[in-house]
């Protein structure tokens, strides 16, 4: 009887697991559902519903359930997996031709963009207007034909696709990408040398705070820089390689103020935060704070400015906050009566506590 019960309990067991991964295989297979979803109380409800009016999960408990849950998402994101592998393996001995033609076309796209190219092909395809021009190329639409298995969706064969693509991008990202480190550092040389000060889309970032020119265009690095290192540059790179080192450049600078402002606002935090500063002046807090590491690490005025009035109405914002909560808090609860006057005190005279 031990025996037979005891392998009742796995059957049952066996029988609630199998009705968690029939569900889940079924609801990726409707779309309902997809391989980042997470466990809850719907989904057993759901699942509980799918094998019978009757059906009740005794075995498993939320926990057990909840891991049998996650564990079919895994097996079913790296079945997918390996089958993309497995189509994409078979299309480099058939595609060998297009990927060529990809190599050309992925480095002329990346090369017009004259924008900071991203860190990854993976990335790169994150951007649907990038997947609009890629998808627009004769090429592709013949890779998608040469995948063995036509019967799948249309976004399981994009990712066949990107998934054949992606050793060839990244190469081509990695070359381009050399070249445009090595382009930026003469640049950024060039821009340390001659006190450049380079512009950004910043607001209040417009004014040249060192003693060289405020330049906001590759022409204007140019025209600043020393003959010897313009010819450099040009004998070594080509112009669409020089035009994504300078836009670099840029977006280095862009993320460097953008850190100094962060830190500029947490100095504030840290030593402008009483009551009494709200409404302070300008020139009153700089007196207080211009020998901070933070004031100097940003030197552009304007924007010291910028970042002290809008910490400022914050300030206020968050001290009428304070004011209201403590004077809520000293409201007298609802309910409460005034202690009545003593028996022997005069009509509205105030008792004595002695």
């Amino acid at each position: 009887l031990y025996r037979q019960a005891k392998e009742a309990r796995r059957a049952r067991k066996r029988e609630e697991e199998d009705a968690i991964e029939s569900y889940v295989k079924a609801m990726l297979e409707k779309g309902t559902i997809d391989l980042s979803a997470r466990w809850g109380s719907d989904h057993q409800a759901a699942a509980a519903a799918a094998k019978g009016a009757d059906f009740k999960f005794t075995s498993l408990d939320s926990r057990d359930l909840e891991a049998v849950f996650d564990d079919t998402l895994a097996d079913e994101k790296k079945r997918r997996e390996d089958a993309e592998r497995a189509d994409a393996k078979a299309l480099e001995d058939a595609c060998q031709d297009h990927l060529l033609a990809f190599a050309k076309w992925f480095e002329t796209d990346l090369k017009a963009s004259k924008s900071a190219p991203p860190s990854s092909f993976k990335s790169w395809t994150k951007e649907e207007p990038h997947m609009t021009r890629l998808a627009a190329e004769p090429w592709y639409g013949e890779v998608l034909q040469a995948i063995p298995d036509q019967a799948k969706s249309d976004d399981y064969k994009r990712k066949v696709v990107l998934r054949f693509l992606d050793r060839v991008g990244n190469k081509v990202l990695d070359d381009l990408l050399d070249k445009v480190d090595t382009c930026r550092k003469l640049l950024r040389q060039q821009i340390k040398d001659k006190e450049m000060t380079v512009k950004t889309e910043v607001e209040g970032a417009d004014e040249a705070v060192r003693s060289g020119p405020l330049v906001a265009t590759l022409g204007e690095w140019a025209a600043a820089a020393d003959e010897a290192v313009k010819n450099e540059v040009n004998d070594g790179f080509e112009p669409a390689v020089q035009e994504l080192a300078f836009a670099r450049i840029v977006a280095d600078t862009t993320k460097r103020i953008d850190k100094r402002m962060e830190a500029f606002e947490d100095m504030l935090t840290d030593i402008l935060s009483k009551p009494h500063h709200v409404g302070m002046l300008w020139d009153v807090a700089k007196s207080k704070i211009a020998k901070e590491p933070e004031f100097e690490a940003l030197p552009f005025a304007k924007l010291r400015i910028q970042v002290f009035d809008k910490y400022m109405q914050k300030l206020a914002s968050r001290m009428a906050k304070k004011s209201l909560e403590k004077k809520d808090g000293a409201q007298p609860e609802t309910g409460d009566k005034p202690v009545p006057a003593s028996a022997d005190a005069p009509q509205g005279a105030v008792p004595s506590s002695a």
